[in-house]
């Protein structure tokens, strides 16, 4: 039997509401643009280079860009980077044409990408965004390659966290949905915008396996270096 345990996360709110993330399992993060999602991301990656854990970034972002985002926001992640403890991989510019023309190929990118995770040994991935590997439109092929991907990951014992946008179609709420049914543990970040006011922004906390769910919002504020 295998018992998981808690790590932290890095991010105030969810480690007091949650005690933390189960080690090895997949957690979702979704919401709009400047919502936080990737400032999140940043937290959940420094807090394990903190302990020493090899981290993973996979983006659609330039490194260059990466870097300048967060040191703005006050994350040390250029040193790490260069000391090979944070490996970025970057998607392929050209992804979302490969698997529109060849949905099937899904299976064997994520194959590919989850054999580089094991050699490098990596113990926390963040997916910032996702969505380059969910652009196929077919339910079932992403709930079968994500669902295999989470499984894999699991049995490595490597903590991810994966992010999405707020869905802006049917097609897309789906496939949120689908992501939602395979995490153990779903943030749920909101703007709420009101003329004349500063922008208010809100965490809801979904605990699909082990975790609570919070029946109100919870308010937050990006700190830099602290999020």
């Amino acid at each position: 039997m295998v018992f998981y345990n808690k790590i932290p996360t890095g991010v105030p709110i969810i480690d007091q509401v949650w005690g933390g993330f189960y080690k090895g399992r997949t957690y979702l993060v979704t919401g709009p643009s400047e919502s936080g999602k990737t400032v999140l991301t940043f937290q959940f990656l420094q807090k394990g280079l903190e302990l020493g854990e090899k981290s993973v970034l996979i983006t659609d972002t330039r490194s260059e860009d990466l870097i300048l985002m967060s040191e703005a926001l006050g994350f040390t992640l250029s040193e790490e980077i260069e000391n090979q403890n944070l490996v970025l991989i970057k998607y392929p510019d050209d992804l979302d044409i490969r698997l529109s023309l060849n949905p099937e190929s899904l299976q064997y990118v994520i194959d590919e990408l989850v054999g580089y995770l094991e050699e490098l040994g990596a113990e926390r991935v963040a997916f910032d965004p996702i969505r380059p590997l969910v652009s196929v439109f077919n339910l079932e092929l992403v709930r079968d390659a994500i669902g295999k991907l989470a499984y894999t990951l699991e049995n490595t014992r490597t903590t991810s966290l994966m992010t999405i946008g707020k869905p802006a179609s049917v097609s897309a709420n789906l496939i949120l949905q689908t992501l939602e049914e395979i995490a153990t543990g779903v943030i749920r970040l909101d703007r709420k915008v009101v003329k004349g006011q500063p922008v208010e922004l809100r965490m809801y906390l979904k605990g699909t396996m082990g975790h609570i769910t919070t029946d109100k919002p919870i308010r937050y504020s990006i700190v830099p270096g602290k999020g």
